[in-house]
């Protein structure tokens, strides 16, 4: 993210969670989950709030759809936005 090249792109982290729970707490904990994120690549490595969104997503679009419970749906995805203004 410090690279010349992607100084001015904007990202989008997006935190998943796997079935459990409440769809509530699931997107409750997705939220933090790409809150987080967000707040170590501003506060620790110094990467500009400016450039990055954050959203929860659930339980929706696990990559192990075939086992929704799977830890491995825990998880958040860094996205690049492009140039936005």
């Amino acid at each position: 993210l410090h690279h010349p090249d992607l100084f001015r792109y904007k990202f989008l982290i997006v935190g998943h969670s796997r079935a459990t729970g409440t769809a509530k707490r699931k997107l409750e904990l997705s939220q933090k989950r790409a809150d987080a994120i967000n707040e170590a690549l501003s506060a620790t490595f110094a990467v500009s709030p400016d450039r990055l969104f954050s959203v929860g997503a659930g339980e929706e679009w696990p990559i192990d759809p075939g086992h929704p419970e799977s830890a491995d749906n825990r998880r958040v995805q860094l996205i690049n936005l492009g140039l936005l203004k």
